[in-house]
């Protein structure tokens, strides 16, 4: 106790590290620099600052995880181990001038199989912000099966959503999927989205996230009953319906027609829908896998693709 200093130097980050690394094993467990100091002062009696316990959160992922920018050199191998050991499976790694990481697409065999044999061809796509050291953006691309159970299909890591990194990961996806009149993209209202299935696909169809229009419907009309119209206009199947609930809805306030005039009605009015997208109106289904992977965000790129393959076996 008495060569103890108020702020503990004896005590560093690595120290705490060391002795705290196996509770990172476990890739679900939450465990944040707040809980490492609770644990500090209670195990050991000393109260350690947030940038300690941070670093030390830090250090302690690195010796289990190893470091975020080695594990872009280790992505090759494992692509040609994943390759090798499931037949069928697509992966792409794509570089800059410099040689430096910047696309990567992967698809399990098991996957594009059994999308090809027995899916609907309607696909819902979504991103999630990656939280790692090398920060990224995560694509997801999801089917339904006739069970209206999830089918997960494709995985894109990029540098952030743009209508580059976008053509290039449905450049990858129309390699399972073909460029069909029965295949349907549903996604959010994001541009860069809408301009990659532009670039790419002549022949399917794209359908926007119907409940996100809603939404902003009721945030920009908040005085006025515009939910029960929407849905009502948003679900009928002949374009005589479509234009009755419209006009009823359109004489709610001012302003409502010339706001959904932005949206083509082709993107989200089953009226005027070209193509099949059966029940799935929203993204749900590509957003229910990003809920399954906020533990594994902050993991190095190879630690996500091998918790993204253990999840899929499962």
């Amino acid at each position: 106790m008495s060569v103890r200093h108020r702020d503990h130097r004896h005590v560093s980050y690595m120290i705490i590290g060391n002795h705290i690394a196996p509770k990172y094993e476990d890739v679900n467990r939450v465990y944040r620099p707040r809980d490492i100091i609770n644990d500090t002062r209670r195990e050991f009696g000393i109260t350690v600052s947030y940038t300690k316990a941070y670093m030390a959160k830090n250090f302690a992922c690195g010796l289990i995880r190893g470091k975020p920018r080695e594990s872009y050199a280790k992505l090759p191998v494992y692509c040609h181990v994943l390759e090798m050991q499931n037949p069928g499976t697509l992966t792409f790694i794509h570089t800059n001038d410099d040689r430096r990481f910047k696309y990567f697409f992967m698809a399990l065999g098991p996957s594009i199989n059994g999308f090809v044999n027995s899916m609907r061809k309607v696909i819902s796509v979504d991103s999630a912000f990656l939280t790692s050291r090398m920060k990224g953006t995560l694509l997801i691309a999801t089917s339904q099966d006739a069970n209206f159970q999830i089918f997960p299909l494709a995985w894109g890591v990029v540098d952030s959503e743009n209508d580059e990194s976008w053509t290039w990961f449905f450049q990858k996806l129309r390699l399972i999927t073909g460029d069909t009149d029965d295949l349907v993209i549903i996604s959010d209202h994001a541009k860069c989205i809408k301009n990659g299935v532009r670039n790419v696909f002549r022949f399917a169809h794209h359908g926007n996230y119907t409940y996100h229009l809603q939404k902003n419907l009721k945030t920009k009309f908040p005085r006025c009953d515009v939910a029960t119209s929407f849905r009502a206009a948003l679900e009928a199947y002949t374009v005589t319906e479509f234009e009755s609930y419209m006009t009823a809805l359109c004489s709610e306030k001012e302003g409502i027609k010339e706001y959904l005039l932005e949206e083509d009605f082709q993107c989200w009015a089953r009226a005027h829908f070209t193509g099949i997208r059966y029940n799935i109106k929203t993204t749900n289904n590509a957003e229910s896998i990003n809920g399954l992977l906020k533990s594994a965000q902050e993991l190095p790129i190879v630690d996500l693709l091998k918790y993204i393959r253990g999840m899929l076996q499962r």
